[in-house]
């Protein structure tokens, strides 16, 4: 059985979880843009003659990579503080069925 005070402190987390999963879900979205205008920069400042090669050239650049990277880790936390959010929300629904449960068989 769940505890009413796990559910409490369950519910303390998710108000606390709020701001950081905003925060993380910004830096997710500005990390994806960033790319793009990474990737933009490195096509247009590449010398090479075809549209192709700079396209290449951009993509294999350090500053690219790096862009990725950063996007990659972006996501993962968002990711992990959404994953949190479902998790303490499922403990708080069980907790609601038990309890239900619990009223009925009174």
């Amino acid at each position: 059985m769940i505890s009413e005070e796990d559910v409490e402190r369950h519910l303390d987390a998710l108000e606390r979880l709020g701001d950081k999963a905003a925060i993380a879900r910004a830096d997710a979205d500005y990390a994806a843009e960033l790319l793009k205008t990474v990737y933009a920069h490195e096509y247009l400042k590449s010398e090479l003659p075809r549209a192709a090669d700079r396209e290449a050239e951009a993509y294999a650049s350090d500053r690219y990579r790096q862009a990725l990277e950063e996007k990659r880790q972006t996501f993962l936390a968002a990711e992990k503080l959404r994953h949190e959010r479902a998790w303490r929300e499922r403990v708080i629904d069980a907790w609601q069925t038990m309890s239900a449960n619990k009223r009925g068989k009174i």
